[in-house]
């Protein structure tokens, strides 16, 4: 695994994004009949994120603002401390993590344009845990987060993801845990990625 500790609140993250295909926008390139497509906004303005550097700029100052990903970024800790006491297991920041790698037994060939930011390893076991902490449980969760999930498996080499929902407590509900298990799918993987190397080929293309 080609790791580099870099966080999504590291100065270079932003940099390293324009660089590679990230897991948390792989969906939007995906044709919506391929299981888990559709995600957080269009294939157009995905290319144009990565084309437009004032747009993208637009848009980095938006994401800033939305109440959504502020709330996430302050309770992320929070949750993961929640899910070690429930869980008794340890975790350990992983960071920015990249292709390429080779086909192996269990694992799909992931080209070099491929990356993902991790959330956490578990020390204990071989587990990667991806947390969120949206303000409900979204009925559509695993169109909104599998193909996020699918890529840090693949990449991280590991067959086994707990995406921990975390909701803090308030005034009217005690604080509340989900943990779902996505379980590595190469098959998948080597199916949509035709998808992946064409758009990164308009990616690349001037």
């Amino acid at each position: 695994m080609q790791r580099e500790v870099c966080s999504d609140e590291h100065p270079d993250w932003e940099d390293l994004r324009t660089k590679f295909l990230t897991a948390g926008v792989a969906s939007r390139v995906l044709k919506k009949s391929s299981y888990g497509s559709g995600g957080y906004g269009s294939y157009s303005n995905l290319l144009r994120w990565y084309k437009d550097k004032d747009f993208r700029e637009r848009q980095k100052t938006d994401l800033k603002k939305n109440p959504f990903v502020q709330h996430g970024l302050m309770y992320q800790s929070e949750g993961a401390a929640m899910y070690s006491s429930k869980t008794g297991l340890t975790l350990v920041p992983i960071g920015f993590v990249c292709g390429p790698l080779q086909k192996t037994n269990g694992f799909a060939e992931v080209p070099e344009y491929i990356s993902a930011t991790f959330d956490y390893g578990v020390l204990d076991y071989p587990i990667v845990v991806e947390i969120k902490c949206p303000n409900s449980l979204p009925k559509n969760w695993q169109e909104k987060h599998w193909v996020q999930c699918q890529h840090q498996l693949q990449l991280a080499r590991i067959e086994v993801l707990h995406l921990v929902f975390y909701f803090p407590p308030s005034r009217h509900a005690r604080g509340k845990l989900v943990v779902k298990v996505i379980n590595v799918n190469s098959n998948w993987f080597e199916r949509v990625k035709p998808q992946y190397d064409k758009f990164w080929k308009l990616i690349k293309s001037d």
